[in-house]
Order: structure tokens, then C-alpha cells, then sequence
């Protein structure tokens, strides 16, 4: 019915949840996220294994380049992406599943920003920007509490950002890059929460 001139208009608020039903909420919550967060993380060694196999037949990697891309592989992303996937499969571990998937994240964007940062000025581009941001954006879809995820995807983001700043000339591609893995975190985060 029209309202009237009489009729006060009551603000709608979110319903808040009682004690239990918030704890199940959050219980399930991190269920949900625990199965996304392992199936990232055994993707992603899952495609490392597939590089290390094909780099040099398939890929057609430079042989100047293949040293470094297979210890980056095998060091800096394979070992830190097991645990952080292991972590979602062993209940003692549960608790510090979405912490070991964030340090996972930082430390495989630092290992790919630093692949990139000594490879590119030779001419191999064997790690394009959308990479890190990509493991970077994982963070958003994972069910991470919004009050953990939104410091350190920040933190993350301007680290990959500052690197790829630092490291290279500021041409107008680099900074519609830069600028556009800016708006694509906003937007990722602002739908996460």
C-alpha cells in the first residue's frame, strides 16, 4: 500500500545472528573455504609440474632460461603451495589453513616478481604480470575472513605493484597494467565481502 503521510518509514537493518548460528555459520564458512583453498594450491603444483615437463619441448623456453625457471618453480612456489594445500587436509591444521594460503600467495608472487625482475631485461617474458596477479586474486575467492584478506591483499598488491615499478620503465602499457590490476583487486575485494 502507498505510504502516507502518517506512516514512518523503519530502516531496514541485516539481521544480526545469535551466538550458535554464528558459530555454524563459521564452521561452514571455513569448510567451504578449506576445499577452494586446496584445490588452488594442488592446481597450482599441478601446472608447475606441467612447466617443469614442457618447458623446453613444448614451451620452447630459452635454454638461458630454464635454470632459473626451474628453481623458481621447484623452490619458491612448489613447497610453500604442498603445505598451504596440505593444510586443508590435516585437522590439526585447519586453524592455520587460510593463514598458510596467504603466506603461500605473498611468498609465490615474490618468487614469480623475482623470476620476472631477472628475466625480462634479458628478453624472456617467461612470467607475464598477470601471473602474480592472478595468484594474488585467488586470496579473494577462497573464503577468507574479510577483516584477515583485505590488510594482506592490500600488502600483496603493493608489493607486486611496487616491484613491477621499481624494476622496469614506466611506459603507458606498464602503468595501464599496474592501473588495471589496481581496479581488479577493488572490485575482486568489494565482492568478497
Amino acid at each position: 500500500a502507498p505510504k502516507t503521510v502518517d506512516t514512518p518509514a523503519t530502516p531496514l537493518h541485516p539481521a544480526r545472528f545469535t551466538e550458535p548460528d554464528e558459530s555454524e555459520f563459521r564452521a561452514v564458512y571455513e569448510q567451504q573455504g578449506r576445499g577452494a583453498r586446496a584445490a588452488i594450491m594442488l592446481g597450482l603444483d599441478a601446472v608447475c609440474l606441467v612447466l617443469l615437463l614442457t618447458q623446453r619441448e613444448v614451451l620452447k623456453i630459452p635454454e638461458q632460461a630454464v635454470s632459473l625457471g626451474a628453481a623458481t618453480l621447484l623452490i619458491g612456489i612448489m613447497p610453500i603451495a604442498t603445505l598451504a594445500a596440505l593444510a586443508n587436509f590435516v585437522p590439526r591444521l585447519y586453524r592455520w589453513s587460510a593463514a598458510l594460503f596467504i603466506t603461500a600467495v605473498l611468498v609465490i608472487t615474490s618468487a614469480q616478481m623475482f623470476e620476472r625482475v631477472l628475466q625480462l631485461p634479458h628478453g624472456y617474458d617467461v612470467v607475464p604480470y598477470l601471473m602474480p596477479t592472478s595468484v594474488l586474486l585467488s586470496m579473494c575467492v577462497v573464503k577468507i575472513r574479510f577483516g584477515l584478506l583485505l590488510p594482506w591483499i592490500l600488502a600483496g598488491l603493493a608489493w607486486v605493484s611496487a616491484i613491477e615499478l621499481w624494476a622496469f620503465p614506466w611506459t603507458s602499457n606498464r602503468l595501464l597494467i599496474v592501473g588495471t590490476t589496481v581496479v581488479t583487486v577493488a572490485v575482486t575485494v568489494r565482492f568478497s565481502y
